[in-house]
């Protein structure tokens, strides 16, 4: 199972956005890889069968209101199946 969980679905431009990733896979996690705005990090799962991680990642200035921003999760286990997820924020105006 992979889960990306966003603490707001909204953000400044610029901002960090924040949240938390999770895989879970008896057989053992290889890695994960967390793509955001053009940049991909990576953690290493260390063949534990659940990676549990906070994220920040930063929001670049220069995006206007209403931009929707797209973010991806990508998991492989140990026998090589990779399953993504996605989900996306929007940009709003700053106070």
């Amino acid at each position: 199972m992979l889960t990306l969980a966003l603490d707001s679905d909204t953000v400044f431009s610029p901002d960090t956005l924040t949240g938390r990733v999770r895989a879970e896979d008896p057989d053992g996690i290889d890695s994960v890889w967390l793509s955001f705005e053009g940049d991909t990090s990576a953690a290493d799962g260390l063949l534990e069968p659940v990676l549990d991680r906070a994220f920040a990642v930063e929001v670049l200035g220069g995006r206007a209101p209403g931009d929707v921003l797209a973010i991806s999760l990508r998991g492989r286990d140990l026998a090589g199946f990779s399953h993504t997820v996605s989900d996306s924020v929007r940009v709003v105006a700053g106070p």
